[in-house]
């Protein structure tokens, strides 16, 4: 356990949640898993789970095994929320993962945000934008572009967000 702020447990598969009680643990935990499928399938994973204490980390088009991933991020997240527990990553880079070569295997903006409403927080390759009069850099880098839980959906099956973000985890 960090502290009063949280502890984040890397699973290697969502099969491995079975192993955890999920149920008001005595100290705020998160699961991390990442999964390396289409985003069809990483949707479908997202909606089994959906759990606001799970984070399924969707990966498209990195080189890396989604075990080491799953941890890359976990350290992230511990380092930044231990500091400031609303930490918010927008286009977060990870440093220490590299791109495909294939940017056929990259998602597209489109199947961004379709896996950020279906609560699959995403990683994968995007190229700077160009801004007019800036140096051009075409540096791939892999982002996160939000960080979100697997919850997304209520017991009725309506669209609920009040658990989506991992950074408002202390909330009611």
């Amino acid at each position: 356990m960090l502290g009063d702020t949280m502890s984040i447990i890397v699973l290697r598969s969502p099969d491995e949640l079975q192993c955890f009680p999920c149920h008001d643990p005595p100290h705020y935990v998160q699961f991390v898993v990442a999964v390396n499928d289409t985003p069809a399938n990483l949707a479908v994973v997202a909606a089994t789970i959906n759990d606001r204490r799970v984070q399924v980390l969707g990966l498209g088009g990195i080189d890396e095994d989604p075990l080491t991933v799953a941890v890359i991020w976990a350290a992230h997240r511990t380092i930044h929320e231990t500091r400031d527990p609303s930490w918010w990553p927008v286009f977060y880079e990870l440093t220490e993962l590299k791109a495909h070569e294939d940017e056929e295997t990259w998602f597209t903006a489109v199947e961004v945000e379709m896996l950020l409403n279906h609560g699959v927080t995403p990683v994968y390759p995007r190229k700077p934008a160009r801004i007019p009069g800036m140096p051009i850099n075409d540096e791939v880098r892999v982002v996160v572009p939000r960080s979100i839980t697997s919850y997304h959906m209520n017991e009725q099956g309506e669209p609920d967000f009040r658990w989506l973000d991992t950074c408002f985890k202390a909330k009611p």
